[in-house]
């Protein structure tokens, strides 16, 4: 059984190990290595940047491949509530340090900016940059949303062609 003393030795220890600065790194590593997660074990490259951190740091084994992974999960979900958040109208914009630094990373990303959206209210929808700086999308209604129901077939195969043909569509959004 865990007490109290040692859950708060262990958030005093991880508050020490990520100083700003570690967290700069962290985020630039985790850029460096971007193309790894697409193809390596994920375990393995939170690893190397661990051993990284480490080495820049001049640490000995102070980083674990968990805790720069527990890290990592934490400004991104940081991140992506932000984003939402700002993105949102009528709310009042929020600041985060790591903001910018995290947007260069995540920021053209599916899992938060989707190419497309599909929902049974409103179709599909294709979300378009207007330009490459800015991040906010508009939705082309007319080439990527099928919402004509008679159209929609019963059968597996016909819901088969039906998707591709969305998905056709919405390639020529992009």
């Amino acid at each position: 059984m865990v007490n109290e003393s040692e859950v708060e030795i262990d958030q005093d220890n991880n508050e020490r190990l990520w100083s700003d600065n570690r967290i700069l790194a962290l985020i630039d590593l985790v850029k460096e290595y971007d193309k790894l997660f697409e193809t390596t074990l994920k375990k393995n490259v939170w690893s190397r940047i661990a051993v990284d951190l480490n080495r820049m740091f001049q640490q000995k084994n102070e980083f674990t491949q968990k805790n720069v992974e527990t890290k990592w999960k934490g400004l991104k979900r940081t991140y992506k509530s932000l984003k939402i958040k700002n993105n949102t109208s009528g709310n009042h914009r929020r600041r985060w340090q790591f903001y910018n630094a995290m947007d260069t990373v995540l920021g053209k990303k599916p899992e938060i900016h989707p190419p497309a959206t599909c929902s049974s209210n409103s179709g599909l929808k294709c979300n378009i940059n207007i330009t490459e700086s800015e991040t906010r999308t508009e939705t082309s209604e007319s080439n990527c949303t099928d919402n004509d129901t008679e159209n929609r077939p019963e059968s597996s195969s016909g819901y088969n062609s039906s998707f591709s043909k969305k998905k056709k569509m919405c390639s020529q959004c992009q």
